[in-house]
């Protein structure tokens, strides 16, 4: 089991230790801006306009989730992807097939969309190798968030003091 937490520890890396929820939160903010801005800005109606309002209104359930995953949960930015991430990016698939990719173009509203397909298939491919490891390996996943919280509340507190 060692070595399997060791392996979550390493994928969970970079959204629990680098980034963290303020990164996170950072990231969603400017994509969410964007995604605004070019439906502000753009006239284009149909496919690209509706596909483009419906999945960034979707991925207003990451903030929701770490919210609450902040006040009530574990405070880990991993869970906020293990439960939020899947239902999102496997939406997101769906939604492209429904429209067959009617949705690109170079107007603002399509130059959107192939960039959250860009970043939907980076976390795709991210989220299929954590789900499938917490699925067939939960109690690592579970021992690997009680240390990484014991270490995250040590940190907070080391910090608390020296300020």
């Amino acid at each position: 089991m060692t070595h399997t937490k060791d392996i979550i520890r390493k994928l969970h890396y970079p959204e629990d230790n680098v980034l963290g929820q303020p990164g996170l939160y950072m990231f969603w903010t400017l994509l969410y801006i964007a995604s605004i801005t070019s439906l502000s800005v753009d006239d284009t109606t149909g496919n690209s306009r509706d596909f483009l309002l419906i999945t960034s209104a979707l991925s207003t359930l990451f903030p929701a989730f770490s919210g609450m995953n902040a006040i009530y949960g574990n405070k880990l930015p991993s869970t906020m992807f293990l439960v939020i991430g899947p239902m999102y990016q496997y939406f997101f698939w769906q939604m492209l097939a429904y429209y067959r990719a009617d949705i690109y173009g170079s107007h603002p509203i399509g130059v959107m969309n192939g960039v959250f397909t860009g970043f939907s298939t980076l976390f795709t491919i991210d989220a299929l190798m954590k789900t499938w490891l917490l699925t067939t390996n939960t109690k690592a996943y579970l021992e690997y968030s009680e240390e990484q919280v014991k270490a995250n509340n040590e940190e907070n507190k080391e910090n608390e003091e020296n300020a």
